[in-house]
């Protein structure tokens, strides 16, 4: 059952890709799909929308900063402002940086942008100034109007094909008496003028606006309707000079100005954490991602049956959230919010304990109440005893039997009782060493059969419960947040504000490799299904301790003439993965498209400077590219153990004869994919 038998090995943790809440929807037009960014830690990640799934490129965005996400300058094209000062462009396939110097007073994470189809450019407004920033790919330039929609925040900004114009709608004064328009202006790249429309939507400022190519239309909904913030929920349609409400049965929030985004059924948006599509007569959610309300107050256990680690944030109307690599949402009730509590596997109740916490606010803040997690809903217990209320408690299975709770505090400050859970009550313990009071942690070390606690209210101190009494076993690192055992490596494992320590059983050493970094952790937990420690973090973050993380590296040059098409991977190859996959972009429309699979690295000359990078190849996929000009090819990993660390080699060839370097063909470049954790 334990895997001691493999000593010690380097291990960090490394995150896990789960797409949880995206900002900034932009249509995707080389690849037909909506694309998203996410922050993930100190970098941005591309989550794509399928029209039914969710999947990562695996392409990090080289940015830390404020940002603002949009299609153009040139078809296919994607660009992201960072801050005030830094351009990046995706051409489809990869990520390049720009250096066009901003124009003085432009803050590109704070303006709206729309690309200009017929100018082949991204035009600018910003809520600062009357000015309209126009960047055609290379430079800026400024334009100063003088009559127009002037001394207005808050428009409704997009491009309108038909008039071949972008189209400003609305917004609301920028001075007293902060007045709400209900006008719509257009930009022809020199001046505004004036649009007139029958019957008018009315006026809105932070309205959900834009072009649907398959309606044909401007979509308009949500917005407030004047100063003191009144909402409107309805939606409108304009076709050609003639405005139109829809009769519709839902709408997306109306507080949330959300982004409106082309799609081949109608436009969608990106409202909270749901995604809407409007097909011309209603609103539906189409998709819904899961935003974790964690933080270190939450609390995490593993359940051994389902699979999956369960998180019960301090707050909210939920029930908690799942997570085996993705998040799901429990929608049915669960306990009341609360913080510093703690839950732990419990055997005798084939599921998870939950016991105390603390009250977000009011009186009598402590809880003393028993909750269990069955797999599919929450269940309050009546115990006939049970410990006082309290949070900051340490609760572990223990290998003796039962689940074990130990301190905390309560209305009378720390406490140092200990008790025992047995399925239907809690039963006190009295040991003849009792450790230091106050807020604790603990976790079972399966290995050698004992439960592993550290009390850190008086000095961090490590405490060992044998099944009969306490010993008191040392020190402890600062700033513990939790404990978790590691199968793998077969030592319980201890997660502090930047570092990882392992217990050995008589001292703590510091896990050589990167700090967990996360600043805000709720602590690590022992996935036994995958024999891992995971750690959960805000921001529906999670990371995994292991010595060999998945991996998807490029190798070597692409060849073509111009910009050389380009693998990515698609998730991660973990352990299984039925989702993994290689995606080529971009490439010609419906070309053919060629995807060699081999154990090793090769640079075989092929002419013109073109190299094959794949050695002893074992396998070869053939398709034809999309009509945007990619090719998917899924790879599924099955859930054989001995795949671990196994590596394999990809590259494409596609006929591309207008580009072709080797006689009709373009290339890839390689992608070495490493399966792992």
């Amino acid at each position: 059952m334990i895997a001691a038998a493999l000593g010690a090995q380097s291990a960090s943790f490394h995150r896990i890709a789960a797409p949880v809440r995206p900002y900034h929807p932009v249509w995707d037009a080389a690849k037909q799909r909506t694309v998203f960014l996410r922050r993930d830690g100190l970098q941005l990640v591309m989550p794509e929308w399928d029209g039914v799934e969710v999947t990562e490129r695996q392409q990090t965005i080289p940015t830390l900063n404020a940002y603002r996400f949009v299609a153009g300058p040139r078809p296919g094209h994607l660009t992201l402002f960072e801050g005030t000062w830094s351009v990046h462009t995706w051409n489809g396939a990869s990520w390049q940086h720009r250096s066009p110097t901003p124009p003085l007073g432009l803050n590109l994470g704070a303006a709206s942008f729309s690309w200009d189809r017929q100018r082949r450019r991204l035009v600018g407004i910003t809520r600062d100034n009357d000015r309209v920033y126009e960047w055609d790919g290379v430079s800026w330039t400024t334009i100063q109007p003088q009559t127009g929609p002037l001394g207005r925040v808050l428009s409704g900004w997009t491009y309108d094909p038909t008039i071949q114009q972008c189209v400003r709608y609305g917004g609301m004064g920028a001075a007293s008496p902060y007045q709400v328009a209900d006008d719509l202006w257009g930009w022809n790249g020199t001046s505004w003028s004036l649009l007139l429309g029958s019957a008018p939507p009315g006026p809105r400022a932070a309205c959900t606006f834009g072009w649907s190519s398959t309606l044909q239309a401007l979509v308009l909904t949500g917005g407030s309707t004047d100063a003191n913030a009144t909402l409107n929920p309805t939606t409108w349609m304009r076709s050609g000079s003639t405005w139109q409400r829809v009769s519709t049965t839902a709408n997306p929030p109306p507080q949330f100005a959300c982004e409106v985004v082309d799609d081949p059924l109608g436009a969608v948006c990106l409202a909270q954490n749901d995604l809407w599509r409007f097909d011309g007569s209603d609103w539906r959610i189409v998709h819904r991602f899961v935003d974790v309300d964690q933080d270190a107050n939450a609390a995490v256990a593993f359940d051994r049956i389902r699979g999956q680690s369960l998180v019960f944030p301090h707050q909210g109307s939920t029930g908690g959230a799942l997570f085996d690599r993705r998040w799901r949402e429990i929608t049915a009730p669960g306990p009341p919010p609360r913080l510093s509590h703690a839950m732990c596997w419990s055997p005798a109740d084939a599921g998870i304990v939950l016991f105390g916490g603390q009250r977000p606010s009011g009186t009598n803040p402590y809880l003393g109440d028993t909750w269990t997690w069955n797999g599919a809903s929450w269940q309050p217990q009546t115990p006939t005893l049970s410990p006082a209320p309290r949070s900051q408690h340490a609760l572990a299975e223990d290998p003796a039997g039962g689940v074990l709770l130990f301190g905390g505090r309560g209305t009378l400050g720390y406490l140092r009782d200990q008790w025992r859970w047995d399925g239907a009550t809690w039963n006190q313990v009295l040991p003849a060493t009792v450790p230091m009071a106050g807020r604790a942690t603990a976790t079972a070390d399966f290995a050698r059969g004992r439960v592993v606690m550290v009390t850190s209210s008086y000095g961090p101190a490590t405490w060992e419960w044998d099944g009969l009494d306490w010993t008191a076993a040392g020190s402890a690192p600062a700033n513990l947040m939790g404990l978790a055992f590691d199968p793998r490596r077969g030592n319980v494992v201890g997660v502090a504000w930047t570092d990882n320590y392992d217990w050995d059983g008589s001292s703590w050493t510091r896990i050589p490799g990167e700090p967990n970094g996360f600043a805000y952790s709720i602590g690590p937990v022992t996935d036994f299904v995958r024999g891992r420690v995971l750690e959960f973090a805000q921001q529906s973050a999670a990371a995994q301790l292991t010595d060999l993380p998945a991996n998807a590296r490029q190798l070597g040059p692409g060849c073509a003439l111009g910009d050389p098409p380009v693998l990515h991977a698609l998730n991660h190859a973990t352990i299984p993965a039925a989702d993994f996959a290689i995606d080529v972009t971009t490439v010609a429309g419906a070309a053919p498209t060629v995807l060699t699979l081999g154990f090793g690295v090769a640079s075989t000359p092929l002419g013109n400077g073109c190299h094959g990078h794949v050695a002893e190849p074992m396998a070869t996929r053939f398709r034809l590219a999309t009509a945007g000009g990619h090719a998917p090819f899924p790879i599924p990993i099955p859930g054989v153990a001995a795949l671990r660390g196994v590596a394999f080699v990809a590259q494409a060839a596609i006929v591309d004869p207008a580009r072709g370097q080797v006689g009709p063909l373009t290339l890839t470049g390689a992608l070495r994919v490493t399966i792992g954790d």
